[in-house]
This record gives structure tokens, sequence and C-alpha cells, in this order.
């Protein structure tokens, strides 16, 4: 099924209606012939999903825009540009989404404490985690972990 980040890269990419991308050239130009990515801002949303990806520095709860921009050695402009037009959100939301994929992977593991998973996931506060992962998954943490277990058990049974 391939990593997050090779899913964003095939869905956002690709569903941009008003585009065309020329491979020839490195470039995504719109419908008037506007450059909206060059091979510069390619090499930086692949710098994104690798140091997210394999670095995983979601998990740095100092983690802003400015840090993000000197471990990818670009300027925080080009870097907002970058996550906005190619992940189509900004940086919160992005860095949010693995830190909630991270924290679901926690909680498929029984010896995780719920009340360490914030901390874990490079969340600054609780409540702020609580909220990102009912945002993302329509359900609070413990009910997710309990659906997780439920699914476990029924399993062993089968």
């Amino acid at each position: 099924m391939g990593t997050y980040g090779e899913q964003l890269a095939g869905t956002k990419l690709y569903n941009m209606t008003t585009t065309n991308i020329n491979l020839y050239k490195g470039e995504m130009k719109d419908t008037d012939g506007e450059v909206l990515i060059n091979e510069k801002m390619k090499d930086i949303y692949e710098n994104i999903i690798y140091v997210l990806e394999d670095k995983k520095v979601y998990l740095d709860a100092q983690l802003n825009l400015t840090k993000l921009s000197q471990i990818l050695f670009t300027n925080t402009t080009y870097l907002s540009k970058v996550i906005n037009l190619l992940f189509k959100c900004n940086l919160k939301t992005l860095l949010n989404r693995y830190r909630i994929n991270y924290a679901k992977e926690l909680l498929k593991k029984e010896e995780c404490d719920i009340q360490s998973l914030p901390t874990k996931c490079g969340f600054v506060s609780r409540s702020t985690f609580y909220s990102a992962f009912t945002k993302f998954e329509h359900i609070t943490p413990s009910n997710f972990r309990s659906h997780i277990l439920s699914l476990k058990l029924r399993n062993k049974e089968i």
C-alpha cells in the first residue's frame, strides 16, 4: 500500500485538476502556464517526507517552521509554500497527522500507557493531543484502544 508520504505524493500531486505536469522540465504549471511547482520545491517536498517518515522529527514537541527549515536547509517562506501547496495543509496539521498516526501505532500495543502518550507522540499537552486525535479519528484515544483490543479478542476466538 505504501507509506503515508507515498500516499500523499500519489494523491496530492495528481489530483490538482487545474494543472498539468511537464515531466521533461521538472515543472508543474497551471492552465495559464505559470510555474506552480519547480524542481527545488519537489526536492523540498521529498525531504519533508524523508525527515517525517524516516527521522520522525514530528516527535519533537518544539518543532516549528523555523526549526524544520533549518533541518531542511531552506527558508521558512519557501517551506511554508511547499507544505501549503503540496500537502494541502499547514505545518501544524501536517505534524499532527503524523503524530496521530504514530499514536495509533502505539495504542495498538497493549503495554502502551495512554497517560504518557501525548508526550511520546510530540504533543505539548494532553488536551492538544486529545483534540487532535478526536479531530482526525472521530474517536477518543481510549475508545480507539478499546476498539482495537476488541478486534484482537474477536480474531483470537476465530
